[in-house]
């Protein structure tokens, strides 16, 4: 474990990201926290494009409509941007050593390609972490093993289609799971994760006020198909007499800030 945190805090500086705050600092006489907060909103502007920042790589992966059992030269493909490095893994492999490192990059693989139309086999998976297919076989079975689901192409069409990245942000999230190491997971961003956790709340208080799924959607503009998975997702965990108090606190102190929101318009 020293040994990963001492290369953690070598590799840290030895990234697009850091080249670029140099250059603002010592080219543009920007401030450290100026040159950081900068490079993160340019980041953000142009994650949706075909740029590919430092340790992502396009990959070509089997489109998610293709029917388990069909063989492979007849499938369709779709490019897909997978980042398999980031700044934050370094503090995922001082902590938790090369085993979590790689898990983490797992996870967050296979639902960067699920979010973009697509499905990594466990054969895409060995190729992209330079490692065996029964190794990627092990790592997803201790998921399994911890309640954790992977898109891979079989897991996804064996269980079906009823699990998306938001459901999972927020099962993490009930799970105790910071909405940060959320986002290193699933491959989003903070923003993302935290607006997930919002709508949640929103679609559950909103269900508690016997709204139903339709009404709730049409309100609130947030897909019935993913209500319909927070309802699940919240009848699923308030039965568990250890996370219900966690929820119903959720919840509560939603609504409590919706209401001072509501109260503070109303004073303006």
């Amino acid at each position: 474990m020293i040994e990963e945190s001492i290369m953690a805090g070598r590799l840290k500086y030895k990234n697009d990201d850091h080249s670029f705050m140099q250059n603002l600092h010592f080219r543009y006489s920007m401030s450290f926290a100026e040159a950081e907060c900068l490079t993160s909103e340019i980041k953000q502007m142009i994650r949706d494009t075909d740029y590919l920042a430092d340790g992502q790589e396009f990959f070509s992966a089997i489109d998610i409509a293709e029917p388990a059992g069909k063989p492979l030269k007849l499938c369709r493909t779709k490019r897909v941007k997978l980042t398999l490095r980031c700044p934050e893994d370094l503090e995922v492999r001082k902590k938790g050593g090369l085993r979590e490192y790689i898990k983490t990059v797992l996870s967050r693989i296979s639902w960067q390609a699920l979010e973009q139309g697509s499905l990594l086999t466990q054969e895409d998976l060995a190729f992209l972490l330079n490692s065996s297919r029964a190794n990627i076989k092990r790592l997803i079975a201790s998921f399994r093993k911890q309640g954790d689901y992977i898109p891979t192409r079989g897991n996804y069409h064996d269980i079906g289609p009823g699990i998306s990245h938001k459901y999972e942000a927020v099962r993490l999230y009930i799970k105790g799971v910071a909405p940060s190491d959320i986002a290193m997971r699933l491959g989003h961003c903070l923003n993302s994760i935290e607006r997930y956790i919002e709508d949640f709340c929103l679609v559950i208080s909103a269900s508690l006020e016997d709204y139903n799924a339709i009404a709730i959607s049409r309100f609130t503009g947030i897909s019935e198909k993913v209500v319909k998975e927070y309802l699940v997702l919240f009848d699923r965990y308030s039965l568990d007499p250890q996370l219900k108090p966690f929820l119903n606190s959720l919840i509560e102190d939603f609504s409590r800030r919706k209401l001072l929101k509501k109260n503070s318009k109303g004073c303006e």
